[in-house]
């Protein structure tokens, strides 16, 4: 058993990104994951590596293959794997997403199917993982831990599985309830246009200014604590970006509303 250590309106905070198990000790991130986010590796007792030298194919979920790759069984076959971690609130929820593939090439006499349990509840299953493909079992909704202090996922193999169960990674975002208003809705266009023209890399997720203290890396934002946050300034140095600036940023910049740095020093516009 280990514990999971360590983006009204709702946003998500990550918890955890665990690539389980990986063959080194080092974290995957960009380039190897369009998304960026960080899969730390994660080693733990009682537990046996599985994994293979061959790409694994991809879903919508887009996990690196690298991350994929390695698998984790418990070592006693008839074990479950378990994995928890602790709340800071009874009525924190959170979305679960969980990702498999078989990296063995079974016999035709061997099988490996499980259930899924949140809290001694069944929330999946029962399922079988398909050879060298990543299948993501995932809550729609907000998942909470049913009023415990501490929320417990079990995989168990079924009863007529031979095999033991498997996860090749973990991911484990809790919800952010928040009443703050969002950016204003022509800067959201603006920085948003910003994002894909550039295709920033930053971890750009959810509103650009709120809640405050997610505010997205680079920006500055004013609040009067009622009307929309507007974007007051924009840093991009350090990212090599060519192109043009957006139409809208240049408004901005024209009226005096906004501090664009795209280098060492400020675009300065007349």
């Amino acid at each position: 058993m280990s514990k999971l250590q360590e983006n009204s309106k709702e946003s998500s905070r990550q918890v955890r990104l665990m690539n389980l198990k990986s063959s080194t000790l080092t974290s995957i991130r960009y380039k190897d994951d369009s998304y960026d986010r960080i899969w730390r590796p994660r080693d733990s007792s009682n537990t046996t590596i599985l994994g293979t030298l061959l790409e694994i194919d991809n879903n919508n979920f887009h996990v690196p293959s690298n991350v994929m790759k390695t698998a984790i069984m418990p070592q006693n076959a008839s074990d479950s794997l378990q994995f928890y971690w602790k709340p800071e609130n009874t009525t924190d929820q959170f979305y679960i997403y969980m990702h498999f593939a078989e990296v063995e090439a079974l016999q035709p006499n061997q099988s490996r199917s499980f259930n899924i349990y949140l809290n001694g509840k069944l929330w999946y299953g029962p399922f079988s993982p398909r050879n060298l493909s990543t299948i993501t079992i995932y809550s729609v909704t907000p998942t909470s831990c049913n009023g415990n202090f501490v929320c417990r996922l079990t995989i168990n193999r079924t009863n007529n599985s031979n095999l033991p169960p498997i996860i090749n990674a973990l991911e484990l975002y809790q919800v952010i309830q928040f009443t703050e208003p969002e950016t204003d809705e022509n800067d959201l266009d603006a920085i948003t246009n910003i994002k894909v023209t550039y295709g920033v890399t930053r971890n750009w997720q959810g509103d650009p200014c709120a809640p405050k203290d997610y505010v997205w890396d680079g920006l500055n934002c004013t609040y009067d604590g009622f009307s929309a946050p507007r974007i007051i300034s924009l840093k991009l140095n350090g990212n090599y970006f060519t192109g043009s600036v957006p139409a809208e940023l240049l408004k901005k910049s024209k009226n005096g509303l906004l501090s664009l740095r795209f280098g060492l020093l400020p675009l300065f516009i007349r």
